[in-house]
């Protein structure tokens, strides 16, 4: 990370916050949420705490994740997260992921849920193949 800065021109020093034992220690964490919630989904009557650990699995994988990312972390950062040049952005990033989601979320019938999840998978597929060639 202190590579990419030095590569691009920048003083600013982005090496991680956290030790890398620390990021192990959390990606098996979460790992371990991950399956879990794909267990607790397989019941209606655990679907509620499969749901939510699956959503802290993927809160610290994505906090984790970001942690060597420019504008995430560093000396100029909000409690060790989001560096605070850098917060306006986030913040309309997940405004608007939060807006179309939830407009997705309230519009769609429950008979069309299979279709609204298989094109989820195909933005992502899309977003991995991007990611790929760039």
């Amino acid at each position: 990370t202190a590579t990419i800065a030095a590569a691009a021109g920048s003083n600013v020093d982005y090496s991680p916050i956290v030790s890398p034992s620390l990021t192990v220690a959390m990606s098996l964490f979460c790992a371990v949420c991950f399956i879990l919630c794909l267990k607790g989904l397989s019941n209606p009557t655990t679907a509620t705490r499969g749901n939510i650990l699956g959503v802290v699995g993927m809160f610290i994988a994505v906090v984790f994740a970001f942690q060597e990312t420019p504008g995430f972390g560093g000396p100029n950062s909000l409690f060790g997260l989001v560096d605070l040049r850098y917060l306006l952005w986030w913040l309309c990033a997940f405004g608007i992921a939060a807006v179309v989601g939830g407009y997705i979320g309230i519009t769609v019938n429950m008979i069309n849920l299979p279709q609204v999840i298989a094109s989820f998978h195909s933005a992502v597929g899309m977003a991995a193949t991007l990611v790929g060639i760039a």
